[in-house]
């Protein structure tokens, strides 16, 4: 007898060229560029992440890693794009600043300029440059190398956030409100002035509440909430906030909850998490994030 095994394999990676131009550099010290990231890169990060979710999400009437991409797609697209966009924005900017030999005095600020699903992503980045410095004799300064201190406390952080990545969520088994810790499932619709903004609406968002993925107050007011409730939050953009126009402003969101899934089991921070990350045991684990993150401080002073 034959059997026939269906597999998921992710697709191919395609290759492909970004477009940077520079529209300002007058004083040699401001640095203004147009990027454009072809469609072909962005599509084989969304197939990345979206097969990776299909092998690890638990929906209710699917075995496990056997959820089809266009659920996955519906209910977690949104949250995805945005993942996959942070991500392509800042590996692009680092790769090319090295490339470019370029000393920025402070991290670039970015703007999204347009994009839609299946085409390209064309966003704005600026920053400032270290001004040259004259020749000096160096054997005459003495520098003290800064040096990071890691405490227990920055690990035990680090760990906490690895933890969370790996947690599973299951369906209520039993009705009952939002609380802190719940992958809620939810449309929103946002106005300023009592007009819509860019991304001011969505359909089937999710977020772990207490996560912090949202601006400060938005998932503190979607606790207590059952499913099939609606709710106007009110809230205020960062002055910091990545979009420019809306930064600093107050919005009214409308909110519906359309499903409400639990944790499985809080994952535990032990050796059995260490060994799923290919290290031996949690000390091992912690020596690895330790150096990390002493990597990530002299990339950092010397960027």
């Amino acid at each position: 007898m034959t059997y026939v095994v269906w597999v998921q394999v992710p697709p191919p990676v395609p290759k492909s060229t970004m477009d940077i131009k520079e529209l300002k550099n007058t004083d040699k010290l401001s640095v203004e560029w147009l990027v454009t990231i072809p469609s072909s890169k962005i599509n084989i990060e969304l197939d990345k992440k979206y097969f990776e979710l299909m092998n690890k999400v638990n929906l209710p009437g699917f075995r496990p890693g056997k959820v089809p991409k266009t659920i996955i797609k519906k209910r977690f697209g949104q949250n995805v794009v945005s993942e996959v966009l942070d991500k392509i924005i800042n590996e692009t900017l680092t790769n090319a600043v090295k490339e470019k030999k370029l000393k920025p005095s402070v991290q670039p600020k970015v703007e999204i300029k347009k994009y839609e699903e299946g085409n390209d992503l064309q966003f704005s980045a600026s920053f400032q440059l270290m001004p040259d410095i004259p020749d000096y004799d160096l054997k005459k300064i003495i520098v003290e190398k800064s040096k990071l201190k890691i405490s227990d406390k920055d690990i035990d952080n680090s760990l906490s956030q690895i933890a969370e990545k790996h947690e599973r969520f299951t369906p209520l088994k039993t009705k009952r409100k939002t609380k802190i810790g719940d992958l809620v499932l939810f449309d929103y619709e946002g106005k300023i002035d009592k007009k819509k903004f860019n991304g001011s609406s969505g359909k089937d968002e999710t977020v772990v509440l207490g996560s912090n993925k949202y601006i400060p107050g938005y998932e503190d007011q979607m606790v207590n909430l059952e499913i099939g409730e609606h709710k106007t939050i009110k809230v205020v953009f960062p002055d910091d906030y990545r979009e420019k126009k809306i930064a600093g402003k107050k919005a009214e969101f409308s909110l519906e909850i359309k499903d409400i899934q639990e944790r499985v089991k809080k994952i535990e921070i032990d050796d059995k998490l260490a060994e799923e990350l290919g290290e031996k045991n949690l000390d091992e684990l912690k020596k690895k994030i330790e150096e990390n993150m002493n990597k990530d401080f002299e990339n950092l002073c010397h960027f």
